[in-house]
């Protein structure tokens, strides 16, 4: 999961996104949603939220549950002529966006793969 631009304000402990944040670094990590029923009502239904997350923000999470289990990595602004000194792309050339294309696809072929040793 890759949540971008996530706003301090949105960490509250009641926050959904939080939920899931807080549950998904171990492995029996579930939350409860209710989900509608054709009857009508709503009945509980547990999710699994195990897994990675990479969260982009400006400013660090106001939660400390949510920020223990985070690995925090500041970034800082680079100079254009820096940026260049590496030899960095400012955007996506058509042979770029091919070679992400082909990895992206390695990386799923990998993961349907290991599928059905996956742990339920």
């Amino acid at each position: 999961m890759v949540i971008d631009e996530l706003e301090p304000d949105l960490t509250g402990k009641s926050n959904k996104l939080t939920q899931i944040l807080n549950n998904g670094y171990k492995q029996d990590g579930i939350i409860m949603r209710s989900e509608r029923i054709p009857t009508g009502g709503f009945k509980p239904v547990p999710f699994n939220v195990f897994g990675p997350k990479v969260i982009a923000s400006r400013s660090i999470p106001d939660d400390d549950a949510l920020r223990s289990r985070c690995f925090l990595i500041r970034t800082t602004e680079k100079k254009l002529s820096e940026v260049r000194k590496h030899n960095i792309p400012l955007e996506f050339t058509t042979s770029a966006r091919k070679t992400a294309l082909q990895l992206r696809n390695k990386l799923l072929g990998l993961r349907f793969g290991y599928y059905e040793q996956m742990p339920s």
